[in-house]
Parts: C-alpha cells; structure tokens; sequence
C-alpha cells in the first residue's frame, strides 16, 4: 500500500473514532430555552417565584414553593428574606431536562432550573438558586 494512501486511511480512521469517542455536534441557538415539556413547567414557576421574590410578595413566594410556614428551613419567606436578602442581577444560568441516558451522572437525572443572582446578606455576594420540581405541579421546590 503506498504511503499517500496509508495516510489518507489512518486520518480517516482518527476521524471516525474521534467521532465516536466524542459524539457528533450540532450548532444551536444557546439563548433560546429548549422546547421540553418536563423543563418548562419548572421553568414557568421559577420565574414566577424569582418575581415574587423581587416584589416582596411572601404570599405568593410561600405558595409557588408549597410552604405551609414563614418559618419553614432555608426557603420560608422569614429564612430566606434574613440570610439572602434583597436579590439583583438576576440571570438564568441553566435549564436541565431530566435524563436516565447511560453515561449521564447523578446531577443528569433531575430536572432543574438555576438562576445566579446578587446577595445583599450571603457573605459571597453571588448565589445560585436552583429550582427543581416537587410532586405538585403547582410548585417547585428551592436549593441554595
């Protein structure tokens, strides 16, 4: 076999199993949210628990995220308002569909919506809400 020809079968063989390594890509639109009907129910709540948030509105906050008490751990309008504060700059950093795919991780296998926002009272001024859904879906359940 000459030299030019084992080069141009080589390089094709890289090139097929880069591929295959690495799976196939294809260009997309990044600022828009993705069309998945898991993503966007969670996706709807959360803005809507980030605006009533903005505005102050603890009854809205408290039923967007199922909570029974102002008081309730970390997410009950008291909790939050005294070790988050006032938020600003608030923007959407990732929407994740839920996923069972074979060499996905843990992180894969919820549904999960985070928005990255300003702290006025967190001691590092930059906190990531992270929004996941609950067993009703008229709300979303909250990590910080």
């Amino acid at each position: 076999m000459p030299f030019k020809t084992s080069l141009v079968i080589t390089g094709q063989s890289i090139l097929l199993l880069s591929l295959l390594a690495t799976g196939c890509s294809t260009q997309k639109n990044s600022s828009s949210v993705p069309d998945l009907p898991g993503v966007q129910g969670t996706l709807t709540l959360a803005q809507q628990a980030i605006s009533a948030y903005e505005q102050g509105d603890k009854e809205q906050w408290q039923s967007l995220l199922c909570l029974k008490s102002v008081d309730y751990p970390l997410t009950g309008w008291s909790r939050i308002r005294s070790l988050v504060g006032d938020i600003s700059e608030v923007k959407l950093v990732k929407v994740s569909e839920a996923s069972n795919a074979g060499n996905g991780s843990d992180a894969d296998r919820f549904t999960q919506i985070v928005y990255e926002v300003q702290s006025q009272n967190y001691p590092l001024k930059t906190l990531l809400l992270k929004f996941f859904p609950v067993e009703s879906d008229q709300c979303v359940g909250l990590v910080y």
